[in-house]
């Protein structure tokens, strides 16, 4: 990854195009926001994961949609 002053976009904008603001926003107030990732190769996930977490966001995973189902009955979005 790039440092800040590099000029390029964080690593966590650059996986979902969403800006920082937004998914802080949606965290709510005193929750940690998290971001659900849906990938089928383990390593990808496993990359995703460890960006997202370095930036400070909660990570859910799934590989599946019966997973994510799963996922979403038991986690509030």
């Amino acid at each position: 990854m790039m440092g800040a002053h590099s000029g390029a976009r964080p690593a966590w904008q650059t996986l979902c195009g969403v800006p920082r603001a937004v998914i802080l926003a949606a965290g709510g107030p005193g929750r940690q926001p998290t971001i659900l990732v849906v990938e089928d190769d383990p390593r990808m996930q496993l990359l995703v994961q460890a960006v997202l977490r370095t930036e400070g966001f909660g990570v859910l995973t799934a590989s599946d949609g019966d997973v994510v189902l799963g996922l979403v009955k038991r986690h509030q979005p």
